[in-house]
C-alpha cells in the first residue's frame, strides 16, 4: 500500500521551491509534488515550466554532512527527457532503495536565470519479509547461527547488480547427497534484495544470480561458521583468525578441505579436497565433497585456457589458466587493491591483506612449523598449511605449504608482459617464511585483514 508523503515535507518542498524564484520576470518554475512511497520505490511528481535541462538524484539521509549542489546533480543525476521537460509536469518512478532508510530527493535544474535546485525528504517503505540484514555490499557474508537473511544485490562498490531473473544455489559443502543440501532453503531475489534461510549447520555455500538466459551475473559466498575473532599482528593489522572457509579457527590437520581457496583477483572460491589428486582425477574430491546443484549443468572444473573477468564471473566453478604467469589474457592488476573492489572475496568491513600487512610473518621460523598438525601459530590465530590448487594442471597439492594471497601484484623485473601475485609462502622445508612471487593462477587461500 502506498505511503504518503508527509504534508509538511510537502509544505517545506514548496517553500523551498518558492525560495528559488528570484524575481517576479522570471518564468521558471520547479516544485516537487505528490511524493509517495511502495515497496522499495518512490514516486515524485514534478511541476516545471521554462526549463533547459533537468536531472534528480536520490541520496539516503546523512550519508554526507554535504548535500550535492544543483550541478553536481545535473551531472551525475538521472536526467529528464525533454519531451517531458515540454509538459506542465511529470511523473518520475526511481528504485532500488533500501527499506526504512531516510532519503533525500533533489531535483536540479538549468534556466535562463541560471541553476536551481529543490529538494524533498521521505522514509522508504518496511521491507514486506523481514530478515536480518547483513552487512554489505560484499562478496561474502557469514551467518553464524540460524535464520532468515538478506544482502543487496550489489557490487562492492554499491552498484546494483542489473538483469538477475532469479537466484538459487549453486553448490554447498557436502551434505545429505550429491545433489541435495541442508544449509539454505527459501532463496529468492525480490527489491533488489536476495534472501535466504540458514539451517544453522557449519559450511560454505555459493548462491548465484541468473539473468533470464540461465547466464550467471553474479554469485555470493555464503560463509556458514562462527563470528571470527580478530588477531593483532605486531605491525599493527588487525587479522581474522581464520582463513576464508574454515568454519573453525582450531588447529587441525593440514589436510582438512574446510579451507577455500582463490585464483589472484577472482571474488569466487574454489574448493580444495581431503586428499592429494591424481592428474586425471583433477576436482574429484571437490566433486565428492560437495553437494552441486542439479537444476544447472555447473561443476567443479579446470580450463587449461584463459579467461575475462566476465567469463570468470560467470563460470564461478572453473579455475582457468593461462600464460604468462596469470589466469586472464591480459594482465590485470587492479583487481585486487588495497582499497576494497568488487572482486574482493572478503566479507564486509574486511579485505584481502597487503604484502606490508603480511610481512609480519617473515618472522616465522622453521622451527616454529608444526609438521605433526601442519601449520604454525602466529599471534595467537593458526596457520594451517593446507596447500594449493596448481596453476597448470589445477591439481591439489596438499604439501603442508602455508600459502596466502596478498592483494599486491608486481610486474617482473626482466619481463614487463609477467604480473606476479604476491604471496605469503612457509613451510617445514624452509628456513624462514617470505613474500615471495606467485603465478596468478595459481589457488591459494585468503585470510582477510580489517578495513582501516
Amino acid at each position: 500500500m502506498k505511503a504518503k508523503y508527509l504534508s509538511i515535507m510537502c509544505l517545506a518542498s514548496a517553500l523551498l521551491a518558492a525560495s528559488c524564484t528570484k524575481d517576479e520576470s522570471d518564468q521558471a518554475k520547479l516544485v516537487i509534488s505528490e511524493v509517495s512511497v511502495e515497496a522499495n520505490s518512490v514516486t515524485f511528481t514534478l511541476s516545471h515550466e521554462g526549463l533547459g535541462s533537468c536531472a534528480y538524484l536520490l541520496t539516503p539521509a546523512g550519508s554526507s554532512s554535504t548535500l550535492s549542489d544543483a550541478e553536481t546533480v545535473l551531472k551525475e543525476g538521472t536526467a529528464i527527457d525533454a519531451a517531458s521537460l515540454a509538459e506542465p509536469s511529470s511523473t518520475h518512478t526511481a528504485v532500488g532503495l533500501e527499506f526504512k532508510t531516510d532519503y533525500v530527493l533533489s531535483v536540479a535544474a538549468s534556466s535562463a536565470s541560471g541553476n536551481r535546485i529543490v529538494r524533498a525528504y521521505f522514509t522508504s517503505a518496511e521491507d514486506p519479509h523481514p530478515s536480518t540484514y547483513l552487512d554489505g555490499p560484499a562478496n561474502c557474508y557469514i551467518v553464524s547461527k540460524a535464520g532468515t537473511y538478506s544482502f543487496p544485490a550489489k557490487k562492492v562498490s554499491g552498484e546494483q547488480i542489473e538483469g538477475i531473473a532469479k537466484v538459487d544455489w549453486l553448490w554447498t559443502t557436502k551434505s545429505t547427497s550429491a545433489t541435495e543440501q541442508a544449509y539454505l532453503s527459501d532463496i529468492t531475489y525480490e527489491y533488489g534484495r536476495v534472501r535466504f534461510t540458514a539451517s544453522g549447520k557449519k559450511g560454505n555455500a555459493l548462491i548465484a544470480a541468473f539473468d533470464e538466459d540461465g547466464k550467471i551475473v553474479w554469485s555470493w559466498h555464503i560463509w556458514m561458521t562462527d563470528t571470527p575473532k580478530t588477531v593483532t599482528h605486531p605491525g599493527g593489522a588487525v587479522f581474522m583468525d581464520r582463513s576464508l572457509g574454515q568454519w573453525s579457527a582450531e588447529k587441525y590437520d593440514g589436510d582438512d578441505p574446510t579451507v577455500l581457496y582463490y585464483q589472484w583477483g577472482r571474488k569466487d572460491p574454489i574448493f580444495a579436497g581431503a586428499r592429494p589428486e591424481p592428474s586425471k582425477y583433477i576436482f574429484y574430491y571437490a566433486k565428492s565433497g560437495t553437494s552441486i546443484n542439479p537444476d544447472y549443468t555447473y561443476t567443479w572444473a579446470f580450463e587449461d585456457k584463459p579467461a575475462s573477468v566476465e567469463m570468470a564471473t560467470a563460470e564461478p566453478m572453473h579455475m582457468f589458466h593461462a600464460e604468462r604467469h596469470d589466469w586472464t589474457a591480459a594482465a590485470n592488476d587492479a583487481l585486487w587493491a588495497e582499497t576494497k573492489t568488487d572482486y574482493d572475496p572478503c566479507p564486509a568491513g574486511y579485505r584481502v591483506p597487503s604484502e606490508a600487512e603480511l610481512s609480519d610473518l617473515k618472522s616465522v621460523k622453521a622451527s616454529a612449523f608444526d609438521d605433526w598438525d601442519g601449520g604454525f601459530e602466529f599471534s595467537g590465530a593458526w596457520w594451517p598449511g593446507v596447500g594449493d590448487r596448481n596453476c597448470v594442471s589445477g591439481a591439489l597439492e596438499l604439501n603442508q605449504c602455508v600459502f596466502s594471497w596478498s592483494c599486491n601484484a608486481r610486474v617482473s623485473d626482466n619481463d614487463s608482459s609477467l604480473h606476479y601475485g604476491r604471496r605469503l609462502c612457509a613451510s617445514v622445508d624452509q628456513l624462514y617464511a617470505d613474500i615471495i612471487d606467485g603465478n596468478k593462477g595459481f589457488a591459494h587461500p585468503v585470510r582477510c585483514v580489517k578495513e582501516k
